[in-house]
């Protein structure tokens, strides 16, 4: 077997896939989706039924950001770049600006008290982020797997829902 999924369904029909095993390939995120029920038309826009008399109906999925928290799996590099923008918010977190403000409201989101520039973030997390190279990989070389090793993290943070960026800055999201 090359692939593995588990889905689970929460009490409020979310439905997360999660990959479980995924050989000669990077795993992909979980995925969420909401289970909507719908009833199923005839061609005169009417409920069909079966031979009871019940009406038949169907699934659709909503893809969704919210992920049920057992699935989540950070990894070492994951968990490293998490816990420096909790650092990096705490000792240099600012205001956010009004664009940030803005997407928030358009978005639906709550606004942060404090963001960060990705930038700052990025410096201290990718001092403290494990790569493996090789002994006589040049500096050049070690600092393109950081850069890589972070991008994934920050990647893999936002599509959890766990961290939210716009206009170059980032913030923790709200749970």
């Amino acid at each position: 077997m090359d692939v593995c999924f588990q889905i689970k369904r929460d009490k409020n029909d979310i439905v997360t896939v999660t990959n479980t095993k995924m050989k000669d390939h990077e795993p992909p995120l979980p995925a969420s989706y909401k289970m909507n029920v719908v009833d199923l038309l005839n061609n005169d826009s009417l409920p069909l039924t079966d031979e009871d008399g019940e009406k038949i109906t169907s699934v659709i999925l909503e893809p969704t950001n919210t992920v049920l928290k057992g699935n989540i799996k950070l990894n070492p590099n994951d968990e490293t770049a998490l816990s420096c923008l909790s650092e990096t918010l705490k000792f240099n977190g600012k205001e956010p600006l009004p664009a940030i403000t803005d997407f928030c409201t358009s978005s639906q989101l709550s606004t942060p008290s404090k963001v960060v520039s990705l930038e700052q973030w990025r410096l201290l997390a990718c001092g403290r982020i494990a790569v493996n190279s090789k002994p006589d990989a040049t500096d050049k070389t070690k600092a393109h797997a950081l850069n890589t090793a972070f991008k994934r993290s920050c990647e893999k943070l936002e599509n959890l829902g766990l961290i939210k960026s716009e206009s170059g800055f980032v913030w923790l999201a709200k749970n």
